[in-house]
């Protein structure tokens, strides 16, 4: 019966993650790249992962899981950019550099047991101004010509949702820092920048990355909110105040790079 309700919170990680990641592209494609980039950094993943690990362990090891999250999503920007940079050399290799930026960036933070929140927010707020200054040089831009075709959307939430649920399954199954680092895995930015890329081109892709930072410093603030307001409110309102928390963090930031 456990096993059995693992599988489903599996798969419903692979539906609502998919189907997330799926639609905020559509957002991008739609609405412009400035709004799409900020929506794509929202908690998507970790929320998941976190709720996962909540039910399938206990509320404890979620939030055990929080102190290497902030970092870990700040890195995930610098996955982007690293993507962005070389993607010069084609698709493949612009994906291996990247996924190894993230490795070289996150992997010492399991090694070393980084699971002090104060260092965590340090090193965060630092990669999240590099990836800031380096994508700021790309505009942001909207498409002139963009059609809905629902079997692009299916293709899109079906190629999506494995990679949301990989990383939620190994962020379930691992220890508290290792499930923290796979529940931070660049799920959305990887899947985003491979479709996007494919659908239209580089520049676009690189106007979508430029807003990608801010609404992963509103996926910081979920972690940390998450962090205190769980334990004090429980796992549901908890859960909600932290999200709303990063919402209304998107909203300013969107409002303020306008």
């Amino acid at each position: 019966m456990v096993m059995d309700a693992f599988l489903l919170k599996v798969l419903l990680s692979f539906l609502v993650g998919g189907l997330y990641i799926a639609f905020t592209i559509w957002v991008s494609e739609k609405f412009g790249s400035k709004i799409g980039g900020i929506i794509i950094g929202l908690p998507s993943t970790v929320l998941m992962s976190l709720l996962f690990l909540a039910w399938t362990k206990n509320t404890s090891a979620a939030v055990a899981a929080i102190p290497i999250v902030p970092v870990a999503v700040a890195v995930n920007c610098l996955f982007v950019v690293a993507f962005i940079f070389f993607y010069k050399y084609g698709q493949a290799m612009a994906l291996l550099v990247s996924l190894l930026v993230w490795f070289a960036l996150t992997l010492p933070l399991v090694l070393w047991h980084i699971d002090n929140i104060q260092l965590s927010l340090i090193l965060s707020a630092v990669y999240f101004l590099i990836a800031v200054l380096l994508l700021h040089r790309f505009p942001h831009r909207k498409l002139e010509r963009f059609s809905f075709a629902p079997k692009i959307f299916f293709f899109r939430t079906v190629f999506s949702g494995m990679i949301v649920a990989l990383a939620v399954y190994l962020g379930t199954i691992l220890n508290p820092l290792w499930g923290g680092l796979f529940g931070s895995f660049p799920a959305a930015f990887s899947s985003s920048m491979l479709l996007i890329t494919k659908a239209h081109n580089i520049d676009f892709a690189a106007s979508v990355a430029r807003t990608m930072p801010y609404g992963s410093i509103g996926n910081a603030i979920f972690a940390i909110a998450f962090f205190f307001l769980v334990p004090a409110y429980g796992l549901f309102i908890g859960t909600v105040l932290a999200y709303l928390s990063s919402l209304i963090t998107a909203v300013i930031l969107y409002k303020s790079i306008r």
